[in-house]
């Protein structure tokens, strides 16, 4: 049984090039490869744009879904 002690275990790209990238499942945190704007669907159904995320960083947010429309930050990374 794993332990639950709130570092990363995982990791996937999100590719919102073809539309919408719904998460097979929850995320800690997304990491941003290229600053821009961040739209999400979060966890619990909320739609939210974070304007100007900075390349580099991490941001500890749980989202079912990456939206295409309004997402301009490049090399984005779940964290499970």
């Amino acid at each position: 049984m794993k332990k639950d002690d709130g570092f990363a275990e995982g990791a996937f790209a999100i590719d919102v090039s073809g539309g919408d990238d719904q998460l097979p499942q929850g995320c800690r945190a997304i990491y941003v490869g290229g600053s821009g704007d961040l739209a999400v669907t979060m966890w619990d159904g909320g739609n939210v744009t974070f304007a100007g995320v900075t390349a580099g960083s991490w941001y500890p947010i749980r989202v079912s879904a990456v939206l295409q429309t309004g997402t301009t930050a490049t090399g984005l990374v779940a964290l499970l």
